[in-house]
């Protein structure tokens, strides 16, 4: 079935954090273990997504993608 994650941290300063949330769903039964592919759902804010972007903050993004694992 469907699953769900998220990643909460909380900075040094106030005002620096980070949200991520994660949601991935099976596009069709598992073949060969788990390699049937799922359709992944992903929303990042805050502080730190990269290592070089740890005292910059991005601005709310929404991704959509494809994962053979997860």
């Amino acid at each position: 079935g469907g699953q769900l994650a998220s990643t909460l941290r909380k900075g040094t300063l106030s005002e620096a954090y980070s949200v991520q949330l994660d949601a991935s769903y099976p596009l069709k039964k598992p073949t060969f273990g788990n390699l049937g592919g799922y359709l992944h759902l992903q929303y990042f804010d805050g502080y730190g997504e990269s290592p070089i972007d740890y005292n910059r903050r991005t601005g709310p993004q929404f991704r959509i993608g494809l994962m053979i694992t997860r």
